[in-house]
């Protein structure tokens, strides 16, 4: 599976990122924002780049 197949199946898999995905998809970009700095500083978007390798 590509690297890119794997990070999608992740984000849209995992309850954490649907904040995210939600905020990406209304075009709400500050809010989106707003959750990429929550998930940077939860840990969670390491854990994502550390399992696809990164």
């Amino acid at each position: 599976m590509a690297k890119s197949q794997k990070a999608a199946s992740e984000l849209f898999s995992d309850g954490k990122f649907s904040d995210l995905r939600n905020d990406i998809n209304s075009g709400n970009w500050i809010g989106a924002y707003a959750q990429y700095q929550k998930l940077s500083h939860d840990g969670s978007i390491k854990q994502l780049q550390d399992s696809l390798g990164n």
